[in-house]
């Protein structure tokens, strides 16, 4: 089974900007804040996900009926949990019965900020504290 840079193998893996060597990568702005002008469609996330044919496997994952029900273990790297990936990562962060461990370089209040604005304060304190948290924010050496 090919293995990538994090020693992960690949078919467990989902790249929701793309892949590097594939000259598929998605740097766009946010999808929401941008007028309904056709120009700036180029530039959003959505477009370049479509238009740059990114695996849509997190996708497949967060939309089947086996997330619901089954327990599952995310390991979320190299992501700041920035606003503009509201859409894919609110899915992630409520899916039920789902460990998320959350990896980060140097700081986590960036990441930490990012992901409560994605869910609010209330889902963040419940996902991430207590003996029965599921998100955790882990810092990578």
């Amino acid at each position: 089974m090919e293995a990538c840079l994090y020693d992960i193998p690949t078919i467990d893996m989902c790249h929701i900007h793309g892949e590097i060597g594939k000259n598929n990568m998605v740097v766009g702005i946010d999808d929401n804040e941008q007028s309904n002008d056709i120009f700036w469609g180029q530039f959003e996330k959505y477009y370049q996900k479509i238009h740059n044919e990114v695996d849509g496997s997190f996708y497949d994952f967060v939309n089947s009926s086996d997330y619901k029900k089954d327990d599952h273990e995310v390991k979320v790297i190299g992501h700041s949990f920035a606003i503009t990936d509201k859409h894919p990562l609110k899915k992630l962060l409520e899916m039920p019965n789902t460990k998320i461990d959350c990896y980060y370089y140097r700081d986590s209040s960036e990441i930490i900020r990012n992901a409560t604005a994605i869910i609010g304060k209330d889902a963040i304190l419940e996902k991430a504290l207590g003996k029965n948290g599921t998100l955790r924010f882990v810092q990578v050496s």
